[in-house]
């Protein structure tokens, strides 16, 4: 898709910055005047994609969900400055879809100009939709305050903690008096909204989340008068729930739910508190239970867990489905450690996890503690392995991905083969259980994400100071423009001459860049490098500049998986990876870096160690 816009500005010197305010679906390039200004999920800085260049990744639009935009993007002075024009100017953008055939490309585009006096130039940004400030408040509650240019409070208020979707605000309008509303009004008076005081206190339960042995008995108790209702199914607790009029006996796997509902009609009912009980279950591995109210996963329009109305029901993986969506709900997260011991809980918000693997029956899901939903940071050690990693604000709970119901764990032999004995940044897991709403959901692996957080706890590099990027050069975080300089300098200069391979040792670490490489060949990934490129992510410091190192990603297709699509264990993956049938710039630096005598000696020997050792059979 190729759109084009026309605009004049008379005096460009009044123009001080811009942005670019994007809902996409699934990729963008933007130019101003032939200058690229934006970029996301499609190419590489500097390129012009051609038509039929498919986005990174599927990338559903947000506005026709939620009435945001996918995201926005600043355009910087200095880039303003270069790009615009005094008279006619041309925005351009091309909109990019994931493969061919989709029926959801779409781009919705609003260019905003800033200008340094107070004249209205052009129209001022449409009131439907809703900007935002540039920080959020706590959930919790914190005092905001409103200053002038100089610095002198014009107004602050202690606004105390609330609950997802709802606002604070004076009624009437402009009063000293402040409100809890339980329905947010942007743009529009708050004098019809009803004014609320507080919430209710959150329901005690005397016994706690757990296993145990035969049957038990629960009270709930509320230090608010009111009325407190529960579920035993996932539901949240509404005003159609059980009413609780006495102890529960719990006789089986159950996840309780309660909340109150006050008697004073000034207050709103308060948070649920939710506690999994399980009986005699005899589990040796981590448990997770999560729970959710079923609607939000399994209602065939709303449920992230279904294919609802849209999906393609003939071909896998179903495009089109609930769960292709990015959609985002509320779930609370109970976490049991291998000795069944309660160890933490969190409220989140919860992803279908995966690409092509959220088609299998079992689908995994991304978790994140979200401050919106109550949530704050995981203080607990996920994963043995890495000990000094204590705190998290997200993990996933992965189905194994492509080698779902296969071999169930390749990814994960691959990751701890590698882990500690090389020079390979990987994600860590660990097998665990999963329980949604009370039910076995089956055998899933903890996983760490790997995000920008992944790289500062794993490296202690400041996840604001490095370039993250992922397949050919699509930016994460940071700046592709310092790796393709690399890329460019490796393959266009001799690497036999020793002056520029020492340059290039200057840029790449290359214990990391060949334990990589061979790690990656050796158990045959086939969803990797050769006719395309996949499952690649590698990064650097940016401040000060550091080398840049690989990470291993999903390896699901390897180790003779799928042996008649390129996975059989006499495929030459070396080759493919030094001559892809598709260029590619990883191979273009392993190929070049080759011509090396130093570089091919120690990375021949490199392989042979790491095959005498880690890749023998009593080291797995």
């Amino acid at each position: 898709l190729f759109m084009r816009k026309t605009f004049t500005i008379a005096d460009t010197s009044i123009i001080a910055t811009a942005a670019l305010l994007m809902d996409i679906d699934d990729g963008f390039v933007a130019y101003l005047n032939d200058v690229e200004i934006a970029r996301f999920n499609v190419g590489a800085y500097g390129d012009h994609p051609s038509y039929n260049t498919g986005a990174y990744s599927e990338h559903e639009a947000q506005m026709y969900q939620n009435g945001n935009f996918s995201a926005g993007f600043f355009i910087s002075p200095e880039l303003v400055d270069s790009a615009i024009r005094p008279g006619t100017n041309v925005l351009a953008i091309q909109t990019h879809n994931y493969v061919s055939g989709l029926d959801d490309l779409s781009c919705i585009a609003y260019m905003l100009l800033g200008v340094s006096d107070t004249s209205v130039t052009y129209f001022p940004f449409p009131a439907e939709i809703h900007l935002h400030t540039s920080f959020n408040l706590n959930s919790s509650g914190q005092l905001l305050v409103l200053k002038d240019p100089s610095g002198n409070i014009i107004d602050q208020q202690n606004v105390p903690g609330m609950q997802m979707d709802d606002s604070r605000g004076r009624k009437p309008d402009g009063s000293p008096a402040w409100c809890l509303f339980d329905n947010a009004t942007p743009d529009t008076s708050n004098n019809t909204s009803a004014c609320y005081s507080g919430y209710a206190s959150a329901p005690a339960f005397t016994l706690n989340a757990g296993f145990y042995t035969g049957p038990q008995t629960l009270s709930i108790t509320s230090a608010t008068p009111g009325t407190i209702r529960w579920t035993n199914d996932g539901n949240d607790p509404d005003l159609f729930s059980n009413i609780y009029t006495g102890p529960i006996s719990i006789d089986s796997n159950q996840v309780i739910r309660a909340r109150v509902f006050p008697s004073n009609l000034t207050q709103l009912p308060g948070p649920i508190t939710t506690n999994t009980y399980f009986i005699n279950e005899s589990i040796t591995l981590p448990v997770i239970s999560l729970t959710s109210d079923p609607y939000n996963l399994f209602d065939w329009n709303y449920g992230i867990y279904m294919l609802g109305p849209n999906a393609d029901t003939v071909n896998m993986p179903y495009f089109g489905a609930n769960f292709w969506q990015e959609w985002e709900r509320p779930a609370n997260i109970e976490y049991f450690d291998g000795q069944n011991r309660f160890q933490f809980e969190v409220s989140s918000g919860i992803k279908i996890q995966g690409n092509f693997s959220k088609a299998w029956p079992q689908r995994g899901f991304s978790v994140k503690a979200k401050d919106n939903y109550g949530g704050s940071k995981i203080n607990y050690p996920l994963f043995p392995d890495k000990p000094h990693i204590t705190e998290f604000k997200s993990f996933n709970i992965r189905n194994a991905g492509s080698d779902w119901n296969t071999c169930h764990m390749r990814d994960r032999l691959n990751k701890k083969s590698v882990q500690d004995v090389t020079h390979i940044d990987m994600m860590d897991g660990r097998p665990c259980v999963l329980f949604i709403n009370g039910r076995y959901w089956g055998v899933y692996e903890l996983r760490e994400r790997q995000n920008e957080q992944y790289i500062e706890d794993n490296s202690g590099v400041n996840k604001n100071n490095i370039d993250f990027l992922q397949f050919d050069g699509d930016v994460i975080a940071g700046s592709n423009k310092p790796f393709f300089d690399m890329v460019s300098f490796i393959v266009n200069n001799s690497m036999a001459i020793q002056q520029n391979y020492d340059s290039a040792k200057q840029l790449l670490d290359i214990e990391n860049f060949c334990d990589y490489f061979i790690a990656e060949t050796y158990i045959i990934n086939i969803d990797w490098l050769g006719s395309y490129t996949n499952n690649i992510k590698f990064w650097r410091p940016n401040s000060p500049a550091g080398k840049w190192r690989y990470v291993m990603w999903d390896t699901d297709l390897s180790l003779g998986f799928l042996p008649w699509y390129g996975g059989a264990d006499t495929t030459n993956m070396l080759n493919v990876a030094i001559n892809p049938p598709t260029w590619n710039p990883h191979s273009g630096m392993l190929s070049a870096m080759l011509q090396n005598t130093a570089f091919r000696n120690y990375f021949v020997n490199r392989y042979a160690d790491l095959m005498n050792t880690i890749y023998q059979p009593q080291n797995f």
